[in-house]
This record gives structure tokens, sequence and C-alpha cells, in this order.
């Protein structure tokens, strides 16, 4: 939608607001977003501008196929988070780097990050 409206937009990216270890799949909640210029109105309804926080992320990089996303997360939990604490002021989110409109399967670039403290 975002591309078809001509929007600004610098990448996308999915932002995920709950654990799908704790909370059942048809009650997850996440946000599609279009990355966008500071201070960009879309003026659509049912859409809202929004700023991530910053801070320091644990950052994963995936490559290859969304349908293994799942397990990068997976490997990003249990294997670098325990090096860190959550920060709750932020959620976890997927940043695509490419897309698959353009991009050989294999060769598509998703960078996880989780939003961290230092412990």
């Amino acid at each position: 939608m975002a591309g078809q409206l001509g929007w600004p937009m610098s990448g996308m990216l999915g932002i995920y607001y709950d654990d799908p270890r704790q909370v059942p799949e048809e009650e997850l909640r996440s946000k599609a977003c279009a990355i966008v210029t500071e201070g960009f109105d879309p003026k659509v309804e049912g859409v809202e501008a929004f700023t991530i926080p910053g801070g320091q992320h644990a950052v994963h990089r995936h490559l290859g196929s969304y349908s293994k996303l799942g397990d990068a997360w997976m490997a990003l939990y249990s294997e670098e988070l325990p090096a860190f604490d959550m920060d709750d002021n932020g959620s976890p989110f997927e940043i695509y780097r490419n897309t698959p409109m353009d991009t050989a399967e294999d060769d598509l670039v998703t960078d996880l990050h989780v939003p961290v403290k230092s412990k």
C-alpha cells in the first residue's frame, strides 16, 4: 500500500509485541510498517505514524527464506540474548533489507532486532 501511494519509503519492517512462546498464535499482535521520513503524515484512515525508540539492540542477520525466520528468532533468543537483559522500552522487530519482489528467496536479507540492556 505504501509503495502504491508513493510514500517516501526507505524500507519495510515488522514489529512483534508478544512472545510466541507465551502467547497463543491467534492472540499474537504485530504491525507491518513502512520506513518513511521523519514527520511524514500518512493521511490514511487506520494508518498511524510512530517512532521506534532508539537504544541498544541484539541483532541477528538472517539470510534466506522468510519461512525460516521462526528458526532465526529462536536462535537469537536461545543463543545470543542470554548475554543481555531485555529492554521493556521497545518491541522486537524485523527489518527487511530487500524484497521477494526483486530478490531470489535464497538471497533475502532480514535483520532481527531485540531491544536489550547490558547485564
